[in-house]
């Protein structure tokens, strides 16, 4: 039995969904559901494909750096569907301030970002 501050061991089956190898994206949609064992959902397939897809596509993690601002806040604008092709430059100031010349910023402990070779 359990302590009084212990958890007893979490109990793990075969449709437990987290001890299954294969499944990076901890989605909602590909939890396995009772009665359907063995069987996984489509969105699931698609988020799998696009993450193995990223870990395919070597790319590297470098420091942020203020000549990075500009591709940021396109990338930005796209994600959220504000942009008409060019990142705006109150959006680009706001990203300067926000990163490098706040009284937290520091260049010891900097912001990080990811670079794929596409």
């Amino acid at each position: 039995m359990a302590g009084r501050n212990q958890r007893p061991p979490a109990k793990t089956t075969s449709t437990d969904h987290a001890s299954e190898a294969g499944c990076a994206n901890g989605c909602s949609p590909c939890q396995r559901r009772p009665g359907l064992t063995g069987r996984r959902s489509k969105a699931h397939a698609s988020r799998q494909a696009e993450t193995d897809k990223a870990l395919l596509n070597e790319g590297r993690f470098r420091p942020f750096e203020p000549a990075d601002i500009p591709r940021i806040a396109l990338f930005y604008d796209r994600t959220f569907d504000r942009g008409e092709g060019k990142p705006s430059p109150r959006l680009c100031d706001h990203f300067d301030e926000l990163f490098f010349k706040n009284p937290w910023a520091d260049p010891r402990v900097p912001s990080w970002i990811y670079e794929t070779n596409e």
